[in-house]
């Protein structure tokens, strides 16, 4: 889900980095020398996310418009609209790479949908604003930098400015869509004052596993391009690296074992590898999972 190498006729710039070090300056000034060598495939696995969660405050400036009636041939009206969001860094310029960044370009996809082809649209790599009955996609190229910074417990953050063409909302603030009433074509404004902070969770544990962000007009509130700030969640992907924490808690919980076999003479050892959930799941498909009533507790033999 990650191959944005589909689109071999991509190209990726970075003539915006000086826009870049202003309008991240904040970010900047908070980073801290880069802990590890990073690879190009490294980056692009564990900081690309599909199908995360956003959402507006106020209402007053939305991003987008959504059209609710039913797509043709799809079952759609059954469905809630969701507000989704995915991202990719398609793109890494290790040759560029300074002591506390890296530069690096990024593609989001941004939307509403309540027919469920939201990724399949998203490949093109082209900055636009697409609209059909049950669905909106809004897809925003980027070019910025990856640091890192040890706020809130160590993090790794994403600062980009990206260029897209959005819906044209018009000056009634009651009615900002008026031009769907009207069939044809969707009226575009060229936009690159956008700027997008992605920040990471420098160690992926089972309790510290999301990623937030958010989306700014860099625009002013006058100006009809403006929108209110995108807040957006997700969590890490498959291809980021997790911390396992639970050596304590499985020598305290497991000492002595509650249940005496050969495999356990030797004490016991702690899985680490990625297919730990197929593992589990093959072992209770053929074997249901063995359960202690309250062992090591004060109480009932009520099972918990």
């Amino acid at each position: 889900m990650y191959g944005f190498e589909r689109n071999s006729h991509v190209t990726f710039k970075y003539d915006r980095m000086s826009e870049v070090q202003k309008q991240c300056a904040s970010v900047l000034s908070a980073s801290s020398e880069l802990r590890y060598e990073y690879s190009v495939s490294g980056i692009k696995g564990e900081f690309s996310f599909v199908n995360g969660d956003w959402r507006q405050d106020g209402g007053k400036f939305p991003i987008m418009p959504f059209d609710a009636s039913k797509s043709p041939g799809t079952l759609s009206e059954d469905r809630a609209s969701m507000n989704l969001v995915s991202f990719w860094v398609s793109d890494v310029d290790l040759d560029h790479r300074v002591k506390k960044s890296i530069p690096i370009n990024g593609f989001m996809v941004i939307g509403i949908t309540r027919d469920g082809n939201f990724v399949d649209n998203a490949f093109d790599g082209n900055p636009e604003f697409r609209l059909w009955p049950s669905h909106s996609q809004l897809s925003i190229p980027f070019q910025g930098i990856y640091t890192e910074s040890r706020k809130n417990g160590g993090e790794r953050v994403l600062c980009l400015l990206g260029n897209t063409m959005l819906p044209t909302r018009e000056a009634d603030p009651a009615n900002p869509w008026q031009w769907m009433k009207n069939p044809g074509d969707i009226p575009l404004s060229e936009d690159d004052q956008i700027l997008l902070v992605l920040r990471y969770p420098m160690t992926f544990t089972l309790t510290n596993r999301m990623i937030s962000g958010e989306l700014r007009s860099l625009n002013r509130e006058s100006n009809s391009k403006y929108f209110d700030v995108v807040h957006m969640s997700s969590q890490l992907g498959k291809s980021a690296k997790y911390t396992f924490g639970s050596q304590q808690i499985v020598s305290k919980a497991c000492n002595p074992y509650p249940v005496k076999d050969n495999l356990t003479d030797d004490g016991i050892s702690v899985y680490k590898g990625a297919r730990f959930c197929e593992i589990l799941e093959e072992i209770t498909r053929e074997k249901p999972l063995s359960v202690v009533p309250n062992w090591r507790c004060n109480g009932t033999d009520d099972l918990q």
